[in-house]
C-alpha cells in the first residue's frame, strides 16, 4: 500500500501581511523533510506541532506513517490511532491504521477495523484491496468448494457493510 503523507487540510489563512501561521508552516517543513528522506528532522517538527496542538490529525497521521518507517510500531499504531480517532471522516487514516495492524500482524483486529471503517464510510479502490489482503486464506488441505464457500460469506458480508 502506498502510504501518504498528509499534507495541511485546512485552507491556507493568512495572518498579518500575508504570512502564514507558524503552526502551518512547521507542519509543511515537516512534510518535506519527511518526503525528502529527512526523518529524524521530520519527526523533530511533527512533534513540535503536536506540542503546540496536541489534536493535531495531520502531524499525528504523518507522524505514524514515520513511526512505522523507522520501525517503532507501537509508537506509530498510537499516533495513527489519534490521528483517526481526531478525524474519523479521512479514508487515509482509517486506510493507514488498518494497514499498519496488519503489517504488524494484528489481522483480526484489521478486519475488525475495517467493518467499522465501513460503516463509517470506508469504499473505493484501496479499501477493496486491502479488504483482499486480509480475507482469510484457505488452507492447503481445503477443498475448492469450502474455499467458494468462505469467498461467498466475505462477498456478502462486504455488501452489507456497504
Amino acid at each position: 500500500m502506498n502510504h501518504q503523507i498528509s499534507s495541511p487540510s485546512t485552507p491556507a489563512v493568512f495572518g498579518p501581511a500575508g504570512v502564514l501561521p507558524a503552526l502551518q508552516v512547521t507542519l509543511q517543513l515537516a512534510v518535506h523533510h519527511h518526503n525528502f528522506g529527512q526523518l529524524q528532522e521530520a519527526a523533530r517538527l511533527y512533534c513540535e506541532v503536536l506540542h503546540s496542538q496536541p489534536g493535531h490529525a495531520a502531524a499525528s497521521h504523518n507522524l505514524g506513517l514515520l513511526m512505522l518507517q523507522l520501525g517503532v510500531p507501537e509508537a506509530a499504531l498510537a499516533h495513527l490511532e489519534a490521528a483517526l480517532t481526531q478525524k474519523p471522516e479521512s479514508q487515509r487514516y482509517w486506510l493507514s491504521y488498518i494497514h499498519a495492524l496488519n503489517q504488524l500482524g494484528h489481522t483480526a483486529l484489521a478486519r475488525q477495523m475495517l467493518t467499522l471503517g465501513q460503516g463509517h464510510g470506508l469504499d473505493g479502490d484501496e479499501m477493496e484491496a486491502l479488504a483482499d489482503a486480509l480475507a482469510p486464506r484457505c488452507s492447503a488441505g481445503g477443498s475448492r468448494s469450502n474455499c467458494s464457500v468462505q469467498r461467498r460469506r466475505l462477498a456478502s458480508r462486504r455488501k452489507t457493510c456497504r
